[in-house]
């Protein structure tokens, strides 16, 4: 398997921008039809998924056959239903602008819902739970509280306290948003006090508006 690194220009293919702002890949290195490429890639915009449209394209040009990528977080994944009337489907866009690639292999980790992977041709999800049996182990930790943000993702956390064969209760944050906006208004979580406890938050998305 022949690995290419997307997410950067580097010394297998050459990533730019023409002027009028047209998206421009090409590979510095030769493959052939009996070659299986795995595409690592990070979709933060538009251009992102531009490039992994084009990078198949010229694989495709080289008469490869196998091609699979790994994306690590699913753009659109939160918008996967009709909230309010006039919006797009967006992760179904997505999915279909994906499919049309004909990949043998999509890799995501932890995907937001089942909608996600039901679009999604030929797609595995690597669950978090061996990340977070990784971290109780790396940090020693016995005495710990589950966090589910929302009822959203109390799923996803039981599942994951199922795994590990934690206990405990899980705390559980109860969110109101405005369905107009999407901002958040309200935020509670259910749970006795957590001062001084170490708590372990599993949620589906997490995202900052500005940098670190």
């Amino acid at each position: 398997m022949k690995t290419i690194n997307l997410f950067e220009a580097n010394k297998s293919v050459e990533l730019k921008k023409f002027a009028g702002g047209e998206c421009h890949v090409k590979f510095k290195v030769e493959f052939t039809e009996t070659d299986k490429v795995k595409i690592n890639t990070r979709l933060n915009s538009s251009d992102d998924l531009m490039n992994l449209c084009l990078a198949v394209n010229a694989l495709r040009s080289m008469y490869v056959s196998y091609i699979e990528v790994f994306i690590p977080y699913i753009p659109y994944a939160r918008q996967d239903r009709v909230m309010t009337p006039g919006e797009p489907l967006s992760i179904k866009v997505f999915a279909n602008i994906i499919n049309s690639l004909n990949l043998n292999k999509v890799t995501v980790f932890d995907a937001h819902s089942d909608v996600s992977l039901a679009l999604l041709d030929n797609c595995q999800n690597i669950s978090n739970h061996d990340m977070v049996k990784y971290f109780l182990k790396e940090l020693n930790l016995s005495d710990f509280v589950l966090v589910s943000p929302d009822l959203g993702a109390y799923k996803k956390v039981d599942k994951l306290a199922q795994s590990i064969g934690y206990k405990g209760s899980i705390a559980t944050g109860i969110k109101v948003r405005d369905l107009t906006t999407g901002d958040i208004v309200k935020s509670d979580v259910n749970s006795e006090d957590l001062k001084g406890k170490a708590c372990i938050v599993v949620d589906d998305i997490c995202t900052v508006d500005a940098p670190l």
